[in-house]
């Protein structure tokens, strides 16, 4: 019935202004799930450094939607207890809340005046923290995604300049190869030698950037803020590399 008129016809026509306003935020929904990220799967070294990130990032992602789930239970339970009170408190009509509400933005709430007793001027106080709690929580959620997703970035310029230099590398052998007389296999030897250390080189620094931007993810949250690199792949199954 409140959706076919405005919020304050609301307030009026309800038996009771306070309780009209809990109930509103009684209607919150409880936080979507959250999507876990694709974690990408591979059997050498480089993968796997990718893989513990990706882990990382799904084990933030879901504390915070645990965080955030809590969060709405405790706002639920608060509401209910209030909402007992105010059934068996009423508030003079003369004491009214305004709530505006839009389908784009979370209630907002304005306090006429004020309350008669402290008691209600506490419970006033919670409703308005009530109210800006889930903005709170959002802007957290937020700042933790956009994190991840610098860190994504990150791991994707890694990988492309991993890839060129790898490319760089087998070219330049390749080159030098075909300049040999095809005789001097000492000399391709000692090419192939020269360039496998070049490649596994390259795979130690790419793994070691993207560590770091495993690290930056595991101090996302302090459940996993404690935890090492290497204790994170390593309690993951993971090779451990620097």
């Amino acid at each position: 019935m409140l959706a076919t008129m405005s919020p304050i016809d609301a307030f009026e026509q309800a038996s009771h202004p306070l309780i009209t306003v809990v109930d509103a935020l009684l209607n919150e929904p409880r936080p979507a799930p959250f999507e876990p990220y694709q974690v990408p799967d591979g059997s050498f070294p480089l993968a796997h450094a990718t893989t513990g990130l990706y882990l990382a990032a799904n084990a933030i992602a879901e504390a915070d939607y645990a965080r955030a789930v809590l969060d709405w239970q405790k706002r639920q339970q608060i509401l209910q207890r209030w909402r007992k009170r105010l059934q068996s408190h009423p508030v003079s009509h003369t004491r009214l809340v305004a709530m505006e509400m839009t389908r784009d933005t979370r209630p907002t709430l304005k306090k006429r005046c004020g309350l008669d007793t402290d008691q209600y001027e506490t419970m006033l106080t919670t409703l308005e923290l009530i109210f800006r709690w889930p903005q709170l929580r959002d802007a957290e959620r937020a700042r933790k995604h956009r994190s991840l997703a610098d860190r994504f970035f990150s791991v994707s310029t890694i990988f492309r300049r991993c890839e060129q230099r790898t490319h760089e590398i087998l070219q330049h052998a390749k080159i030098r190869i075909e300049a040999l007389d095809p005789s001097d296999h000492a000399g391709r030897n000692q090419i192939i030698a020269s360039a496998h250390r070049d490649l596994e080189t390259t795979s130690e620094t790419a793994i070691g950037r993207i560590n770091t931007q495993t690290r930056r993810i595991l101090d996302l949250d302090e459940s996993t803020a404690g935890i090492s690199v290497k204790q994170w792949l390593h309690d993951h199954g993971l090779v451990i590399s620097t």
